[in-house]
């Protein structure tokens, strides 16, 4: 009687050795990607917000931020104080610093040996600061936006313009500034809330990294 071959069938372990294998490697070829989408979409939200930001500063004296209703204060400007602007400007090019700072340390010190050590500690530390960073100041600039509509839109002679960005241009047409407000602040938001959710991505991944080798 002939014989039938028999092969063993593989055991699990060695399934999910092949499955993290597999995830190792998405994951070492993707994070590369993040973090240089990362630096690129907040080098371009802080340079447009700087920009504008420095417009702003020249010619009007006033962040394009929070600003209030001519009711709301006996002698009127528009805006609000300049400080918000930089701080969303400076606050920005923190967390770009922070992530270069992390894109080099898991790039030359844990990429291919992400144990759970010192370096990724450090990895840890500097993704954590740079995602709040890049979350708070993405914040800050979208709740001033908000308010800076709303009081526009309160206000009857701001209603030539059909939308926010169209007012505000029109409400600074006098001081005729060399590029139009909305499209730097249209750059400064997508490019810093880029940022934000490219960082928060490459937070979680590192955590759960960190998470899969401690628990093994």
């Amino acid at each position: 009687m002939e014989k039938v071959a028999y092969s063993r069938p593989r055991k699990q372990s060695s399934v999910d050795s092949d499955e993290v294998d597999s995830y190792d490697m998405v994951r070492s070829a993707c994070l590369p990607v993040l973090y240089i989408l990362t630096i690129c979409t907040g080098i371009v939200g802080c340079a447009c917000n700087g920009i504008i930001t420095r417009y702003w500063a020249e010619s009007i004296g006033r962040c394009y931020l929070y600003a209030a209703t001519a009711s709301n204060s006996i002698i009127y400007q528009f805006g609000s104080v300049i400080h918000n602007c930089h701080f969303v400007t400076y606050g920005g090019v923190t967390a770009l610093f922070l992530c270069a700072i992390a894109f080099g340390v898991y790039f030359f010190m844990v990429r291919g040996d992400e144990k759970t050590g010192r370096e990724m500690l450090i990895l840890l530390v500097l993704v954590t600061l740079s995602s709040l960073f890049f979350l708070t100041v993405s914040c800050v600039l979208t709740e001033g936006m908000r308010q800076t509509c709303a009081a526009m839109g309160l206000n009857s002679a701001n209603n030539k313009g059909e939308g926010c960005m169209d007012k505000l241009d029109i409400r600074v047409s006098q001081y005729n500034l060399p590029i139009e407000t909305s499209v730097m602040v249209t750059g400064a938001t997508g490019g810093l809330w880029g940022a934000t959710v490219f960082i928060l991505i490459i937070t979680v991944l590192h955590f759960y990294s960190f998470y899969k080798h401690g628990a093994n």
